[in-house]
């Protein structure tokens, strides 16, 4: 009976200490609780954002817009104008715009220098660029398939070989795989690669593209393989296209910047 006795009251004592850590716990949590009226949050200073890929085939578009804060959410500029400047020769100053939209009918130049002052809304901002001579792929073969992908595509997968004679200065590429139907683009196949120029990236995730730069490669000519998947399979695309473009270096670290914020979100491709 005294052990029963004992025992019973160890599990009253146990129980107890259980609820007072709940109620401890119910406590904190509500003490973390504060309700926030949103008239009271201070809206920040807008800051203009100015979004714009330049490239030699297509007219040159310029994106203008504004951060806003929690309650107001306007984001367009109500006035605003555009001065773009080629190799420091003042090509145009824009200033009809739709939504902060410009466009110039203007197709820019390789190797040329081109610089923007964007004023609206009493802010302004500038960026200059220029576009890098484009590195040609010289050599191509592939082999269809070479195993069996499950977590993209469920099917079989290409193995891809190109050819690329580097230029003797600072490049940056993004590779993608394009899918065409009656012309059009249908989509964009998923990429990877073993070779040692994406591993020395540190790229760990599946995308739609690959981003790499020269830096193990300058000036030289090397063979460059990676793997495509899903496209491959699809039986609607009537070619396949492989595009190496030569971008800038701000292009460059930012869609690898975007690429690892989409990665830890749980997203695997852009």
């Amino acid at each position: 009976m005294f052990l029963k006795f004992l025992f019973f009251m160890q599990t009253i004592k146990v129980k107890q200490i259980f609820y007072k850590l709940i109620l401890g716990f119910i406590i904190i949590l509500q003490s973390c609780i504060e309700k926030v009226d949103y008239d009271q949050i201070a809206t920040p200073e807008p800051k203009l954002v100015v979004n714009s890929y330049i490239t030699p085939d297509s007219l040159m578009e310029f994106f203008v817009h504004k951060t806003s804060g929690m309650v107001d959410t306007n984001i367009y500029i109500k006035t605003g104008n555009i001065k773009v400047w080629e190799d420091d020769v003042l090509l145009a100053t824009l200033t009809e715009h739709k939504n902060g939209h410009f466009v110039l009918p203007i197709k820019p130049k390789v190797n040329s220098k081109y610089k923007i002052v964007v004023n609206a809304d009493d802010m302004q901002v500038s960026a200059q660029t220029s576009i890098p001579v484009p590195t040609k792929i010289t050599g191509f073969t592939s082999i269809y398939p070479v195993g069996w992908e499950d977590q993209i595509s469920y099917g079989p997968y290409a193995k891809f070989f190109i050819t690329i004679d580097d230029q003797i200065i600072n490049n940056y590429y993004e590779l993608v795989i394009l899918g065409y139907k009656t012309s059009l683009i249908y989509k964009k196949g998923y990429v990877l690669s073993d070779n040692a120029i994406i591993k020395a990236e540190g790229d760990n995730y599946t995308n739609q593209k690959l981003m790499f730069s020269d830096k193990m490669f300058n000036g030289q000519k090397i063979v460059f393989d990676f793997d495509a998947f899903e496209i491959i399979n699809e039986f609607v695309i009537e070619k396949i296209l492989i595009v190496l473009h030569t971008v800038t270096a701000e292009y460059y670290m930012y869609h690898k910047t975007l690429a690892e914020h989409y990665y830890n979100q749980g997203l695997i491709s852009f």
